[in-house]
């Protein structure tokens, strides 16, 4: 995910689960990757997880919700 996704105004979502394709409409993009392609503002929010690693495993794992209206700006901000 990154600022690319703002010139194609789409996010691609992937799964692993084969009932993703029937329940959700993916499709299948390798033998065992499924893939379905969402459009920017039918996103409700995104949930940004940050797990610490290596020397800093000991810390919390962080959560931060963006809004729809917050997620084109998020995005443009991403290096």
């Amino acid at each position: 995910m990154g600022p690319f996704c703002l010139e194609k105004n789409s996010l691609a979502l992937f799964s692993m689960k084969p009932s993703d394709m029937d329940d959700f409409g993916f499709g299948k993009q390798e033998q065992f990757v499924f893939k379905k392609g969402i459009g920017l503002n039918d996103v409700e929010a995104l949930i940004e997880i940050k797990t610490p690693i290596l020397m800093y495993e000991g810390n919390p794992v962080s959560r931060r919700l963006i809004p729809n209206n917050l997620i084109k700006e998020y995005l443009r901000n991403l290096k």
